[in-house]
Protein backbone atom coordinates (compact mmCIF):
# COMPACT_ATOMS: atom_id res chain seq x y z
CA UNK A 1 0.00 0.00 0.00
CA UNK A 2 3.02 2.28 0.44
CA UNK A 3 6.36 2.85 2.13
CA UNK A 4 7.58 4.20 5.47
CA UNK A 5 8.40 7.88 5.02
CA UNK A 6 11.59 9.55 6.21
CA UNK A 7 10.29 13.06 6.89
CA UNK A 8 8.53 11.92 10.07
CA UNK A 9 9.96 9.96 12.97
CA UNK A 10 9.45 6.19 12.73
CA UNK A 11 9.48 4.47 16.14
CA UNK A 12 8.73 0.95 17.39
CA UNK A 13 5.30 2.25 18.45
CA UNK A 14 4.18 4.37 15.48
CA UNK A 15 5.20 5.47 12.00
CA UNK A 16 3.91 7.20 8.85
CA UNK A 17 3.36 5.60 5.45
CA UNK A 18 3.33 7.32 2.06
CA UNK A 19 0.33 5.82 0.26
CA UNK A 20 0.21 4.90 -3.37
CA UNK A 21 -2.38 6.94 -5.27
CA UNK A 22 -4.26 3.88 -6.47
CA UNK A 23 -4.35 2.16 -3.06
CA UNK A 24 -7.74 2.08 -1.32
CA UNK A 25 -6.80 2.28 2.34
CA UNK A 26 -9.07 3.47 5.14
CA UNK A 27 -8.87 4.11 8.86
CA UNK A 28 -8.81 0.93 11.00
CA UNK A 29 -7.08 -1.16 8.35
CA UNK A 30 -4.56 -3.64 9.79
CA UNK A 31 -1.10 -3.45 8.19
CA UNK A 32 2.39 -4.90 8.54
CA UNK A 33 5.90 -3.72 7.72
CA UNK A 34 8.88 -6.07 7.59
CA UNK A 35 12.31 -4.73 8.45
CA UNK A 36 15.75 -5.97 9.42
CA UNK A 37 16.70 -5.52 13.07
CA UNK A 38 19.92 -6.35 14.97
CA UNK A 39 18.38 -9.72 15.92
CA UNK A 40 17.12 -10.53 12.42
CA UNK A 41 13.86 -10.11 10.45
CA UNK A 42 11.16 -8.21 12.35
CA UNK A 43 7.46 -7.68 11.63
CA UNK A 44 5.62 -4.66 13.01
CA UNK A 45 1.83 -5.02 12.87
CA UNK A 46 -0.36 -1.98 13.33
CA UNK A 47 -3.66 -0.19 12.76
CA UNK A 48 -4.18 2.86 10.55
CA UNK A 49 -5.66 5.58 12.77
CA UNK A 50 -5.06 8.73 10.66
CA UNK A 51 -5.05 9.42 6.92
CA UNK A 52 -4.10 12.90 5.75
CA UNK A 53 -3.33 14.70 2.51
CA UNK A 54 -1.10 17.75 1.93
CA UNK A 55 0.72 19.64 -0.78
CA UNK A 56 4.46 19.16 -0.96
CA UNK A 57 6.29 22.27 -2.09
CA UNK A 58 3.83 24.80 -0.65
CA UNK A 59 4.42 27.02 2.37
CA UNK A 60 1.28 29.06 2.90
CA UNK A 61 -2.38 28.07 3.12
CA UNK A 62 -3.10 30.33 0.16
CA UNK A 63 -0.69 28.29 -2.00
CA UNK A 64 -3.62 26.01 -2.78
CA UNK A 65 -4.96 28.82 -5.00
CA UNK A 66 -1.53 29.43 -6.52
CA UNK A 67 -1.27 25.73 -7.37
CA UNK A 68 -4.20 26.16 -9.72
CA UNK A 69 -2.21 28.90 -11.44
CA UNK A 70 0.86 26.76 -11.95
CA UNK A 71 2.72 26.71 -8.61
CA UNK A 72 4.71 23.45 -8.69
CA UNK A 73 3.34 21.28 -5.88
CA UNK A 74 2.83 17.55 -5.43
CA UNK A 75 -0.03 15.85 -3.60
CA UNK A 76 1.07 13.66 -0.71
CA UNK A 77 -1.26 11.11 0.90
CA UNK A 78 0.05 9.58 4.11
CA UNK A 79 -1.32 7.28 6.79
CA UNK A 80 -0.35 7.13 10.45
CA UNK A 81 0.04 3.63 11.86
CA UNK A 82 -0.20 2.73 15.54
CA UNK A 83 1.82 -0.41 16.22
CA UNK A 84 -0.14 -3.20 17.92
CA UNK A 85 2.31 -6.10 17.82
CA UNK A 86 5.96 -6.86 17.15
CA UNK A 87 7.00 -10.32 16.01
CA UNK A 88 9.35 -11.18 17.60
CA UNK A 89 8.87 -8.74 20.48
CA UNK A 90 11.96 -6.63 19.88
CA UNK A 91 11.42 -2.87 19.96
CA UNK A 92 13.18 -1.63 16.86
CA UNK A 93 11.79 0.93 14.37
CA UNK A 94 11.11 0.34 10.68
CA UNK A 95 13.47 2.00 8.21
CA UNK A 96 12.29 4.72 5.79
CA UNK A 97 11.50 3.08 2.49
CA UNK A 98 10.37 -0.24 3.99
CA UNK A 99 7.24 -1.45 2.16
CA UNK A 100 3.98 -1.61 4.11
CA UNK A 101 1.04 -3.81 3.13
CA UNK A 102 -2.52 -4.47 4.29
CA UNK A 103 -2.92 -7.83 6.04
CA UNK A 104 -5.75 -10.35 5.75
CA UNK A 105 -6.57 -13.81 7.06
CA UNK A 106 -4.15 -15.24 9.60
CA UNK A 107 -1.95 -12.13 9.56
CA UNK A 108 -5.02 -10.01 10.39
CA UNK A 109 -5.67 -12.22 13.41
CA UNK A 110 -2.04 -11.86 14.48
CA UNK A 111 -2.19 -8.06 14.18
CA UNK A 112 -5.04 -7.96 16.73
CA UNK A 113 -3.79 -10.87 18.88
CA UNK A 114 -6.86 -12.89 17.95
CA UNK A 115 -4.60 -15.89 17.39
CA UNK A 116 -3.87 -15.84 21.14
CA UNK A 117 -7.53 -15.94 22.23
CA UNK A 118 -8.50 -19.35 23.61
CA UNK A 119 -12.16 -18.36 24.02
CA UNK A 120 -13.47 -15.77 21.61
CA UNK A 121 -16.77 -14.44 20.32
CA UNK A 122 -17.64 -12.41 17.19
CA UNK A 123 -17.76 -8.64 17.65
CA UNK A 124 -18.62 -7.92 14.01
CA UNK A 125 -16.82 -7.30 10.74
CA UNK A 126 -13.94 -4.99 9.92
CA UNK A 127 -14.74 -1.79 8.01
CA UNK A 128 -13.74 -3.50 4.80
CA UNK A 129 -16.28 -6.21 5.52
CA UNK A 130 -13.73 -8.89 4.73
CA UNK A 131 -12.52 -9.88 8.19
CA UNK A 132 -14.35 -11.11 11.29
CA UNK A 133 -13.30 -9.24 14.43
CA UNK A 134 -13.35 -11.27 17.64
CA UNK A 135 -13.38 -10.33 21.31
CA UNK A 136 -11.67 -12.22 24.10
CA UNK A 137 -14.30 -13.89 26.29
CA UNK A 138 -11.84 -14.06 29.19
CA UNK A 139 -12.10 -10.28 29.56
CA UNK A 140 -15.88 -10.45 29.80
CA UNK A 141 -16.71 -13.55 31.82
CA UNK A 142 -14.69 -12.57 34.90
CA UNK A 143 -11.66 -14.77 34.23
CA UNK A 144 -9.43 -11.76 33.44
CA UNK A 145 -12.01 -8.97 33.49
CA UNK A 146 -15.74 -8.38 33.36
CA UNK A 147 -16.56 -5.14 31.60
CA UNK A 148 -17.42 -3.77 28.19
CA UNK A 149 -18.02 -0.14 27.29
CA UNK A 150 -20.23 0.92 24.36
CA UNK A 151 -20.32 4.67 23.75
CA UNK A 152 -22.03 6.91 21.22
CA UNK A 153 -24.51 9.71 20.72
CA UNK A 154 -27.83 8.86 22.34
CA UNK A 155 -30.58 8.01 19.90
CA UNK A 156 -28.46 7.58 16.78
CA UNK A 157 -25.52 5.37 17.75
CA UNK A 158 -27.48 2.06 17.91
CA UNK A 159 -25.88 1.23 21.27
CA UNK A 160 -28.87 -0.84 22.39
CA UNK A 161 -29.00 -2.71 19.09
CA UNK A 162 -25.31 -3.56 19.25
CA UNK A 163 -25.59 -4.59 22.91
CA UNK A 164 -28.28 -7.13 22.08
CA UNK A 165 -26.23 -8.35 19.11
CA UNK A 166 -23.25 -8.92 21.44
CA UNK A 167 -25.49 -10.83 23.81
CA UNK A 168 -26.71 -12.99 20.93
CA UNK A 169 -23.09 -13.56 19.90
CA UNK A 170 -22.07 -14.57 23.42
CA UNK A 171 -24.88 -17.07 23.79
CA UNK A 172 -24.01 -18.74 20.46
CA UNK A 173 -20.21 -18.46 20.39
CA UNK A 174 -19.72 -22.02 21.65
CA UNK A 175 -17.20 -21.06 24.33
CA UNK A 176 -19.45 -20.56 27.36
CA UNK A 177 -18.59 -22.96 30.17
CA UNK A 178 -22.24 -23.73 30.92
CA UNK A 179 -24.60 -22.13 28.37
CA UNK A 180 -27.77 -23.37 30.08
CA UNK A 181 -26.75 -21.71 33.34
CA UNK A 182 -25.65 -18.49 31.66
CA UNK A 183 -28.14 -15.69 32.29
CA UNK A 184 -28.44 -12.12 31.06
CA UNK A 185 -30.58 -9.35 32.53
CA UNK A 186 -31.54 -6.34 30.42
CA UNK A 187 -32.96 -3.22 32.07
CA UNK A 188 -35.07 -1.52 29.42
CA UNK A 189 -35.32 2.23 30.06
CA UNK A 190 -36.94 3.55 26.89
CA UNK A 191 -39.71 2.36 24.62
CA UNK A 192 -40.85 -1.21 24.15
CA UNK A 193 -38.57 -2.43 21.36
CA UNK A 194 -36.73 -4.82 23.67
CA UNK A 195 -40.02 -6.50 24.56
CA UNK A 196 -39.89 -8.14 21.13
CA UNK A 197 -36.54 -9.92 21.37
CA UNK A 198 -38.31 -13.24 20.88
CA UNK A 199 -39.78 -12.15 17.53
CA UNK A 200 -37.99 -12.24 14.15
CA UNK A 201 -37.12 -8.87 12.59
CA UNK A 202 -39.38 -7.70 9.78
CA UNK A 203 -36.61 -5.67 8.14
CA UNK A 204 -33.86 -8.28 7.88
CA UNK A 205 -32.63 -8.81 4.31
CA UNK A 206 -30.30 -11.06 2.37
CA UNK A 207 -27.29 -8.87 3.19
CA UNK A 208 -28.04 -9.26 6.90
CA UNK A 209 -28.37 -13.02 6.54
CA UNK A 210 -24.99 -13.12 4.77
CA UNK A 211 -23.51 -11.01 7.58
CA UNK A 212 -24.62 -13.49 10.24
CA UNK A 213 -23.44 -16.40 8.12
CA UNK A 214 -19.98 -14.84 7.81
CA UNK A 215 -19.85 -14.45 11.59
CA UNK A 216 -20.94 -18.03 12.12
CA UNK A 217 -24.05 -16.99 14.06
CA UNK A 218 -27.68 -18.03 13.56
CA UNK A 219 -29.92 -15.23 12.24
CA UNK A 220 -32.73 -15.88 14.68
CA UNK A 221 -34.43 -14.20 17.66
CA UNK A 222 -33.72 -15.09 21.29
CA UNK A 223 -35.45 -18.37 22.08
CA UNK A 224 -35.17 -18.33 25.88
CA UNK A 225 -36.40 -14.94 27.07
CA UNK A 226 -38.97 -13.56 29.51
CA UNK A 227 -40.37 -10.06 29.93
CA UNK A 228 -41.19 -8.23 33.16
CA UNK A 229 -42.97 -4.86 33.09
CA UNK A 230 -44.22 -2.48 35.80
CA UNK A 231 -47.85 -2.73 36.93
CA UNK A 232 -50.29 0.07 36.25
CA UNK A 233 -50.35 2.83 38.86
CA UNK A 234 -53.62 1.71 40.42
CA UNK A 235 -53.02 0.05 43.79
CA UNK A 236 -56.53 -1.39 44.03
CA UNK A 237 -58.26 -3.79 41.70
CA UNK A 238 -56.74 -6.45 39.44
CA UNK A 239 -53.03 -6.38 38.72
CA UNK A 240 -52.45 -5.18 35.15
CA UNK A 241 -49.16 -4.75 33.22
CA UNK A 242 -48.19 -1.27 32.08
CA UNK A 243 -47.53 -2.10 28.44
CA UNK A 244 -48.71 -0.80 25.10
CA UNK A 245 -47.48 -2.66 22.02
CA UNK A 246 -47.07 -6.12 23.54
CA UNK A 247 -50.05 -8.24 24.56
CA UNK A 248 -50.72 -8.22 28.29
CA UNK A 249 -50.71 -12.02 28.33
CA UNK A 250 -47.17 -12.14 26.94
CA UNK A 251 -45.54 -10.11 29.72
CA UNK A 252 -45.47 -10.35 33.51
CA UNK A 253 -46.15 -7.36 35.79
CA UNK A 254 -43.69 -7.35 38.67
CA UNK A 255 -44.06 -6.08 42.21
CA UNK A 256 -42.65 -6.49 45.70
CA UNK A 257 -44.76 -7.35 48.71
CA UNK A 258 -44.33 -5.54 52.01
CA UNK A 259 -42.75 -8.69 53.43
CA UNK A 260 -40.25 -8.81 50.55
CA UNK A 261 -39.44 -5.15 51.17
CA UNK A 262 -38.87 -5.68 54.89
CA UNK A 263 -37.10 -9.03 54.73
CA UNK A 264 -34.59 -7.98 52.05
CA UNK A 265 -33.88 -4.56 53.59
CA UNK A 266 -34.87 -2.62 50.48
CA UNK A 267 -35.65 0.67 52.23
CA UNK A 268 -32.21 2.02 51.28
CA UNK A 269 -33.15 2.03 47.58
CA UNK A 270 -35.80 4.68 48.21
CA UNK A 271 -33.09 7.12 49.29
CA UNK A 272 -30.87 8.02 46.35
CA UNK A 273 -29.23 11.16 47.72
CA UNK A 274 -25.47 11.43 47.75
CA UNK A 275 -23.12 13.36 49.99
CA UNK A 276 -24.01 14.87 53.35
CA UNK A 277 -27.73 14.08 53.22
CA UNK A 278 -27.03 10.40 52.65
CA UNK A 279 -24.57 10.34 55.55
CA UNK A 280 -27.08 11.90 57.95
CA UNK A 281 -29.84 9.49 56.99
CA UNK A 282 -27.77 6.31 56.75
CA UNK A 283 -27.99 5.51 60.46
CA UNK A 284 -31.73 6.10 60.47
CA UNK A 285 -32.20 3.88 57.40
CA UNK A 286 -30.12 1.12 59.00
CA UNK A 287 -32.11 1.20 62.26
CA UNK A 288 -35.47 1.13 60.51
CA UNK A 289 -34.37 -1.63 58.12
CA UNK A 290 -33.28 -3.78 61.05
CA UNK A 291 -36.65 -3.39 62.77
CA UNK A 292 -38.53 -4.18 59.55
CA UNK A 293 -36.34 -7.23 58.95
CA UNK A 294 -37.14 -8.53 62.44
CA UNK A 295 -40.85 -8.08 61.75
CA UNK A 296 -40.51 -10.04 58.50
CA UNK A 297 -38.67 -12.87 60.26
CA UNK A 298 -41.42 -13.04 62.87
CA UNK A 299 -44.09 -13.13 60.17
CA UNK A 300 -42.28 -15.97 58.39
CA UNK A 301 -42.76 -18.13 61.48
CA UNK A 302 -46.52 -18.04 60.85
CA UNK A 303 -46.19 -19.15 57.23
CA UNK A 304 -45.83 -17.48 53.83
CA UNK A 305 -47.71 -14.30 53.04
CA UNK A 306 -47.39 -10.75 51.74
CA UNK A 307 -47.56 -8.78 54.98
CA UNK A 308 -45.83 -8.16 58.30
CA UNK A 309 -47.20 -7.22 61.71
CA UNK A 310 -46.24 -3.76 62.95
CA UNK A 311 -47.54 -1.18 65.38
CA UNK A 312 -49.83 1.40 63.77
CA UNK A 313 -50.68 4.60 65.63
CA UNK A 314 -54.37 4.85 66.44
CA UNK A 315 -56.28 8.04 65.65
CA UNK A 316 -57.73 8.69 69.09
CA UNK A 317 -60.19 11.45 69.88
CA UNK A 318 -58.44 12.70 72.96
CA UNK A 319 -55.20 12.68 74.87
CA UNK A 320 -56.57 10.18 77.40
CA UNK A 321 -57.31 7.61 74.69
CA UNK A 322 -53.89 8.15 73.10
CA UNK A 323 -52.15 7.51 76.39
CA UNK A 324 -54.09 4.30 77.03
CA UNK A 325 -53.53 2.79 73.60
CA UNK A 326 -51.37 4.93 71.34
CA UNK A 327 -50.81 2.14 68.83
CA UNK A 328 -51.99 -1.34 67.97
CA UNK A 329 -50.37 -4.18 66.06
CA UNK A 330 -51.84 -4.81 62.63
CA UNK A 331 -50.90 -6.73 59.52
CA UNK A 332 -49.33 -4.32 57.04
CA UNK A 333 -49.87 -5.34 53.42
CA UNK A 334 -49.53 -2.10 51.43
CA UNK A 335 -46.90 0.63 51.19
CA UNK A 336 -49.08 3.49 52.44
CA UNK A 337 -49.81 1.68 55.69
CA UNK A 338 -46.16 0.69 55.94
CA UNK A 339 -45.13 4.36 55.92
CA UNK A 340 -47.32 4.99 58.97
CA UNK A 341 -45.68 2.09 60.77
CA UNK A 342 -42.22 3.29 59.77
CA UNK A 343 -42.99 6.72 61.21
CA UNK A 344 -43.56 5.13 64.60
CA UNK A 345 -40.33 3.14 64.29
CA UNK A 346 -38.36 6.24 63.27
CA UNK A 347 -39.68 8.20 66.26
CA UNK A 348 -38.55 5.46 68.63
CA UNK A 349 -34.96 5.36 67.33
CA UNK A 350 -33.83 8.29 69.44
CA UNK A 351 -32.47 10.19 66.45
CA UNK A 352 -32.64 13.99 66.27
CA UNK A 353 -35.99 15.50 65.36
CA UNK A 354 -34.55 17.13 62.24
CA UNK A 355 -33.19 13.80 61.01
CA UNK A 356 -36.51 12.06 61.61
CA UNK A 357 -38.32 14.88 59.80
CA UNK A 358 -36.01 14.72 56.79
CA UNK A 359 -36.33 10.94 56.69
CA UNK A 360 -40.13 10.98 56.74
CA UNK A 361 -40.41 13.83 54.22
CA UNK A 362 -38.51 11.77 51.68
CA UNK A 363 -40.54 8.68 52.47
CA UNK A 364 -43.88 10.45 52.09
CA UNK A 365 -42.56 12.04 48.89
CA UNK A 366 -41.90 8.55 47.53
CA UNK A 367 -45.37 7.26 48.38
CA UNK A 368 -47.18 7.94 45.10
CA UNK A 369 -44.09 7.06 43.06
CA UNK A 370 -43.58 3.57 44.46
CA UNK A 371 -46.84 2.45 46.12
CA UNK A 372 -47.93 0.51 43.03
CA UNK A 373 -44.61 -1.38 42.90
CA UNK A 374 -44.54 -2.25 46.63
CA UNK A 375 -48.13 -3.32 47.05
CA UNK A 376 -50.79 -5.65 48.40
CA UNK A 377 -50.94 -8.44 45.81
CA UNK A 378 -54.57 -9.20 46.44
CA UNK A 379 -55.44 -12.42 44.62
CA UNK A 380 -52.32 -12.34 42.41
CA UNK A 381 -49.89 -15.24 42.45
CA UNK A 382 -46.87 -14.06 44.44
CA UNK A 383 -44.35 -16.41 42.85
CA UNK A 384 -45.56 -15.65 39.34
CA UNK A 385 -44.96 -11.91 39.71
CA UNK A 386 -41.57 -12.08 41.44
CA UNK A 387 -38.64 -11.41 39.12
CA UNK A 388 -36.88 -14.75 38.69
CA UNK A 389 -33.96 -14.39 36.29
CA UNK A 390 -33.08 -18.08 36.48
CA UNK A 391 -36.17 -19.14 34.51
CA UNK A 392 -34.66 -18.24 31.12
CA UNK A 393 -31.34 -17.29 29.55
CA UNK A 394 -32.43 -13.69 28.97
CA UNK A 395 -34.64 -11.59 31.23
CA UNK A 396 -35.87 -8.19 30.08
CA UNK A 397 -37.00 -5.93 32.93
CA UNK A 398 -38.79 -2.86 31.64
CA UNK A 399 -38.39 0.38 33.61
CA UNK A 400 -40.37 2.41 31.08
CA UNK A 401 -43.06 4.48 32.76
CA UNK A 402 -41.52 4.34 36.23
CA UNK A 403 -40.47 7.46 38.10
CA UNK A 404 -36.72 7.90 38.55
CA UNK A 405 -37.09 6.74 42.15
CA UNK A 406 -38.91 3.64 40.95
CA UNK A 407 -36.17 2.86 38.43
CA UNK A 408 -33.48 3.14 41.11
CA UNK A 409 -35.49 0.93 43.43
CA UNK A 410 -36.07 -1.82 40.86
CA UNK A 411 -32.47 -1.89 39.62
CA UNK A 412 -31.02 -1.80 43.14
CA UNK A 413 -33.35 -4.51 44.42
CA UNK A 414 -32.69 -6.87 41.49
CA UNK A 415 -28.91 -6.41 41.67
CA UNK A 416 -29.00 -7.06 45.41
CA UNK A 417 -30.97 -10.25 44.80
CA UNK A 418 -28.42 -11.41 42.21
CA UNK A 419 -25.50 -10.63 44.51
CA UNK A 420 -27.03 -12.57 47.39
CA UNK A 421 -27.72 -15.60 45.21
CA UNK A 422 -24.17 -15.56 43.84
CA UNK A 423 -22.76 -15.47 47.36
Amino acid sequence: MGRVIGTQDATPLEFWVLLEREEQVQVDEAVVVETNSPIGPLKLFGIVDIIRTRHQGSTFDSDVVEAERGLPVELSIAAHVKVTRLDPEYYYPPVPGDPVRVVTGEEYKRALFMDKMERKFPLGLSLSGKEVVYGNLDFLNGRKGAHINISGVSGIATKTTYSTFLLHSLLHCGHLTDPKNTHAIIFNVKGEDLLFLDKPSNVIGNDDLAFYDQLGLPAEPFDSVQFYVPPTETVKGPLMPKVGARKATEVTPYFWTVRDFCRDKLLRYLFTEAGEDASLLSTMIHLVERRLSEAAEEAEKHGPGPGVFLLIEKKGKGEEEKDEAAAEEKEVRDFRTLIKAIEGIATSTGQAGGTIGAFMRRLYGAEDKIAYVIRDPGDADLAGHTINWRNTQVTVISLTGLYELGKSFVVGSVLQQIQKEKE
